[in-house]
């Protein structure tokens, strides 16, 4: 589908058109695709790239949470490369696997074991080449266009990477951590967010923020301006430790860092220093702990993004999967001393020893399930690396906000209100 689309402009931009200009001139051009815009499933789908990759970097699916400040390997697709493996690899799982009418041909002469082998062979080095890419095996057609990379063509999507994305998840992790020390901290948030006074810039929710049952990236967008006051004034309010209070003050630190970077994102305008390229020695610079140039703000959102990741560890357990909570109970059980085992030593204890035993299991087995959960937990999802690609497309292209998919989102409500009165097939 994509070549047959596409292929008018892959000849146009060689040969030229005549283009008639603003002034009314008419002069030769050479109309290119410079981008493209969608959220990060469609350039999973349009790039061929593999499950858990990044659109534009051959970054492993398991260092999707690396921080931004280490180097980037840019993908490198070379279509005549490409267009001969995929044939290879067709032509050899064809000598391997026949089909059905392949093999009723009269002149089908089967392969011996030792083609299979060899076919085998030459296919898995087509794969690896594919795997080294991060790409999955398929000739396509979006790289012969000329001047169409990825690094080039994939744009930033702020509705679904941080409107949808990284602040929804934030908000999520804001209230386990509210939950986990008191559950009034939650209700006692909720108070406070409908306790705000009323301001030009920002809407006045109507409704506690856990009683909505389905947001949109506007709303979104909206909360990521009241989180940070709302959450501050909730942990001022409650009578706290001083451990726990070292807790909210790296939370808070985490979730500033966040929202700063959301709020520059959609900035309409971006300084960066003259004579300097967003390379990987500038991208290093920004790991230090002290803050940029202040008439640097492309430096100021790549700051705000390593603070992000220096801090995260905040909420790290919070990010554990099912299946990870679920050997962490197994996990903490069997390190736990067991108070109800029929030991001699357990036995000869007196009821008030038991008693004491009880609760340092309990005590035991809840150390135990937390050490474990932030060991195996992680934040390896593709919108965390996906921020980091922001700043190199601002110095490029300029700003971000025109790039995002919300800008024809609201073009799908016709097609979604007939779909929703169809059987779904």
């Amino acid at each position: 589908m994509i070549r047959m689309v596409l292929e008018p402009l892959a000849q146009l931009s060689k040969e030229g058109m005549r283009l008639t200009c603003p002034d009314g001139k008419i002069r030769w051009g050479h109309p290119i695709l410079a981008g493209w815009i969608g959220d990060y499933p469609e350039y999973i789908k349009l790039f061929s790239a593999q499950f858990m990759s990044c659109p534009i970097c051959v970054a492993p699916k398991d260092k999707m949470d690396a921080h931004p400040s280490l180097p980037y390997t840019y993908r490198s697709i070379d279509t005549h490369r490409m267009s001969h493996y995929v044939s290879v690899y067709a032509e050899n799982h064809k000598l391997k696997k026949p089909s059905a009418v392949e093999k009723k041909k009269a002149d089908y002469v089967p392969p011996t074991v030792q083609e299979k082998a060899e076919a085998t062979a030459k296919m898995t080095l087509v794969e690896e080449w594919f795997t080294s890419q991060r790409l999955k095996v398929i000739d396509n057609f979006l790289w012969s266009i000329p001047y169409v990379t990825p690094r080039f063509l994939w744009k930033p999507d702020i509705l679904h990477t941080l409107d949808l994305g990284m602040v929804k998840h934030s908000l999520e992790w804001m209230f386990n951590m509210l939950d986990e020390h008191d559950k009034a901290l939650g209700d006692l948030f909720d108070i406070t967010w409908m306790s705000i006074s009323p301001h030009q810039s920002v809407t006045i929710p109507n409704k506690k923020y856990r009683a909505v049952k389905q947001w949109s990236g506007k709303e979104y967008r909206n909360a990521a301006h009241l989180m940070i006051p709302v959450l501050e004034a909730t942990l001022l309010a409650y009578p706290s430790s001083e451990e726990q209070r070292q807790i909210f003050e790296k939370s808070l630190d985490c979730l500033s860092a966040l929202v700063d970077f959301f709020l520059m994102a959609n900035y309409n305008s971006f300084t960066f220093p003259d004579g300097r390229e967003l390379d990987d020695e500038y991208r290093a610079e920004l790991d230090r702990r002290t803050p940029p140039d202040d008439r640097d703000s492309v430096a100021w959102l790549s700051h705000n993004l390593a603070v992000f990741h220096n801090t995260k560890d905040a909420f790290l357990k919070y990010r554990a999967t099912k299946t990870v909570k679920k050997d962490a109970r197994i996990y903490s059980n069997g390190m736990a001393p067991n108070p109800d085992s029929d030991d001699e030593d357990v036995r000869k204890m007196t009821k008030a020893e038991r008693t004491g035993l009880k609760k340092e299991a309990i005590e035991a087995r809840k150390v135990f399930y937390e050490d474990y959960l932030i060991e195996n937990a992680s934040y390896n999802m593709p919108k965390v690396h996906l921020m980091g690609h922001f700043p190199p497309v601002i110095v490029q292209f300029g700003v971000l906000k025109y790039l995002s998919t919300s800008i024809v989102e609201l073009n799908h409500t016709t097609l979604n209100d007939a779909y929703d009165r169809t059987n779904k097939v």
